[in-house]
Formats: structure tokens, sequence, C-alpha cells
């Protein structure tokens, strides 16, 4: 008998790759149950073939390439929202990067008035997008519409680029990475093609290259927190690194570029008479993350104070950290530097981001980190983690409004879990170097 389901299994699982790949497409609210499963597979004794992981790690392109087919074509709108979630398609197509060109358009025009193609939304000049400094001197002169589609090629061609990099460097764990470049999040943030995606790819190039290129890559840096001004966490991330480790020269040249950064940040927002940053707090519990956004959601649900909720939450988390589940065991490993840095950088710009309120399409940005430190987790870490960004953006058109809530707290449950492993592992390595120096 077990030698009759061996020899059905190949067949099972040609089967769940044709029902993995038409749910990524048709039907991508459903991706997350098949996700998990298919991972399970692919670390179990009984994997999946070579041929088979070879097509498998093959459709984040294909999945890239009619996302963006779709994105061009009215006629498709259709296929365009079958791949998306329900609660945050909105017809548009990239609808962010449209969003950011307007914007700096709007720098140079007072009368205009733009329409975002295939949808209601419009924006008249002038406005800002209130991102960061960098945004507000830019000068554009180009077709929205046009530079949208070049631009968004451009990116998705990059992705491309960074996907086949990380499957290189890392081939024990491709099916992994196959499933974080076509996860919720990752979806959440190409249909919108919002301008994270950029720091995405820049950010990373950049603390790969820190250590051989320290002026280039710290610049590159400044000038994304210039641009959206979240990336400054990268910098304070570098600036933890270079102290603990002693890289006097890295140090001195993050310092110098806080110091900047701060003197054209407070300039410009005293000649534009507001903070450069976004104005809304996003607290959809579905599509968010940060304990700002979840305890906005708390209080709008449960009429409590703000403050408390968020207090409440932070000692949620310290509670987590200590006591619920095991967040040291990546402090055992022997972790050699280049991967160091990316912990670092990537940890304290985690840190900053979670005590926000964020969308999820951020969450990309640290898919460097979750692979750089997967090869040190265990197979059932693993899954947890995988678990953790299938869930996150979350949402089943008619569902149970029960059965979503759920999904979404394991979701966030299990993204605390990972942050406060990456965060642990910062703190006794500080502590470490402190005592041997």
């Amino acid at each position: 008998m077990t030698t009759y389901l061996n020899a059905k299994k190949p067949i099972l699982y040609w089967f769940l790759i044709l029902l993995f790949s038409y749910a990524a497409i048709f039907n991508y609210e459903y991706l997350f149950l098949i996700g998990v499963f298919f991972f399970g597979i692919s670390i179990s004794k009984e994997s999946f073939t070579d041929l088979q992981i070879s097509l498998l790690i093959k459709f984040p392109y294909v999945f890239y390439s009619i996302r963006l087919i779709a994105g061009i074509n009215e006629n498709l709108n259709a296929l365009w929202k079958s791949m998306s979630h329900h609660n945050y398609s909105l017809g548009a197509r990239f609808f962010d990067l449209q969003q950011v060109l307007v914007s700096v358009k709007c720098n140079f025009s007072d009368t205009q008035e733009f329409y975002y193609n295939y949808s209601p939304f419009k924006h008249s000049c002038p406005w800002s997008a209130n991102y960061g400094p960098l945004l507000e001197v830019i000068p554009y002169f180009g077709s929205i519409w046009r530079d949208t589609i070049i631009l968004s090629v451009i990116f998705l061609f990059c992705l491309g680029v960074l996907y086949r990099y990380l499957l290189n460097q890392f081939p024990k764990n491709q099916i992994f990475i196959m499933l974080l470049f076509i996860s919720p999040s990752m979806n959440f943030l190409i249909e919108r093609m919002n301008i994270d995606v950029m720091i995405l790819l820049l950010s990373f190039y950049a603390i790969k290259n820190i250590l051989d290129y320290p002026l280039l890559s710290s610049f590159t840096l400044f000038l994304l927190a210039l641009l959206k001004l979240h990336p400054l966490g990268f910098i304070f991330g570098i600036i933890l690194y270079s102290y603990i480790y002693e890289k006097k020269n890295l140090l001195k040249i993050n310092i110098s570029l806080t110091g900047l950064f701060l003197i054209i940040y407070s300039l410009f927002s005293y000649i534009k008479q507001t903070a450069l940053t976004t104005t809304w707090r996003p607290s959809e519990p579905l599509l968010t993350f940060g304990i700002l956004s979840d305890a906005k959601f708390l209080n709008e649900s449960l009429n409590l104070t703000l403050w408390f909720v968020y207090l409440l939450l932070i000692f949620f988390l310290l509670i987590l950290q200590n006591k619920i589940f095991n967040t040291s065991f990546l402090i055992s490993n022997k972790i050699p530097e280049k991967s160091i840095v990316f912990i670092y950088s990537y940890g304290i710009f985690l840190l900053l981001n979670i005590l926000y309120a964020n969308y999820d399409y951020r969450i990309p940005i640290i898919f460097p980190l979750v692979i750089y430190i997967i090869p040190f987790f265990s197979d059932k870490i693993k899954i947890l983690v995988i678990a953790t960004f299938l869930l996150m953006p979350f949402g089943i058109t008619n569902s149970l409004e029960i059965f979503e809530l759920a999904m979404v707290i394991t979701g966030k449950i299990l993204f605390y879990y990972f942050f406060s492993v990456v965060i642990r592992f910062i703190f006794y390595d500080v502590k470490s170097k402190n005592i041997t120096n």
C-alpha cells in the first residue's frame, strides 16, 4: 500500500503545482492555503522532484509578467482583480506610482488635473504626496501613464534580477524564496507599485555592499531617507553596527549623513510649514502592521485610550520575548559578518517601523533579512515564518468575519514573533560585545 501511495505522489505533486498556479493567477485569495502546504512538502523527506522545483522557481517571472500585461490592458480588469485580495484592489493600475508622478509633476504646475488610469480617482495641482524632501524638488514634465508603465517594467525586471541572485545565493531555500516573492505583501506592493519597491531594491544593494563601498552605500541610504522617511532606520542600524564592531569610518560617514538629513528635513519642513511625512495612520487590521496600527484598531473597536492600548501591546511583546516563545535560538549560531550587517540594519529598520503604522506593502523591504537568516532556523520555525508572510495581508471574499479575524491575529502574532527573534539577537550581540570589550 505504501509503495502504491509513493508512486502516486509525483502525480499528486503535479496536481498541487497546477492548483497553486491557478490560485495565484485566478483566485489569489486562496494562495495562502496551498502555500504553507507547499513549503511543508519542500522540506519533507519526499520533496518535489528537481524538475518540479525548477519549474516552481520560475513561476514568479510568469506571475509578474501576467501582472504587468493585465496592468496595461483595460480589457483584463477581471484578471487584474483576481490576482489581488479584494480588500485592497482598487481597479486602478499601479496607483501609488501614478500618485508619486502626479506629486512631482505638481512641483512645477498649478493648473493641471490628473485622472488615474482605469479609475475614478483624480488630483489637481497644487498637491503633494508629502513623502520626503527629495520628492519636493524633483522636476518632472513627462506623461504620467506612459512613465508609470516604463518604471513598472524596470522595477519588475529588477525584482526578477534580485530574485535570481537570492536563489543562487541560497539554493537550499529556493521554494521559501519563491513563496516570499509572490506572497501577499509582495503582491500588494506590486499591485500599488508603491515606491517602497525602489527602496527594497536599492537598500538591499546598498547594505550588501556597505562594507566594501561604505560611502556610496551609505549615501544611497541617505537619499532613500530623503525620498521617504522610514529608510532612516537603516542608517540607525548601520550606526549601531559600526559602533559595536568598531567600524570607525563607516560610523563617521553615517553620523555625518544623519546630521545632514536632520538639517535638510528641518529646512524643508520649515519652508512647507508641515512635517514631510504621510498624514494617514492606517489601522485596517487586514492590511496593516505595526503597534500603532493595531492600537488604533483596538482603540476604535473597544473604545479604549489609544496610548493605553499601545503600551499594552508593547507589554505583550515583552512577554512574547521572554515567556511564551523561544526567541533566542538565533543567538547560538555562528553568523557571518555580512549577515550580521543585515540583521543590524534591517533589524533597527523593522524596530522603528513596527512602532508605527504601516500598510503591509512595506513588509517586502525586510525580505532580504528574512532570507539571510532563514538558513539558521529549524524546519519548524521556517514553516512559522512562511506562514507569517502568507497571512499578511489577508482577506477572502464572503468569508466569515471571525475566520478572517482569526487568520489576521495569527499572522500578526507570528510577525511579532519573527521581530522578537531579530531584536533578541541584536540585544544579546550588543551585550556580548560590550562585555568582551
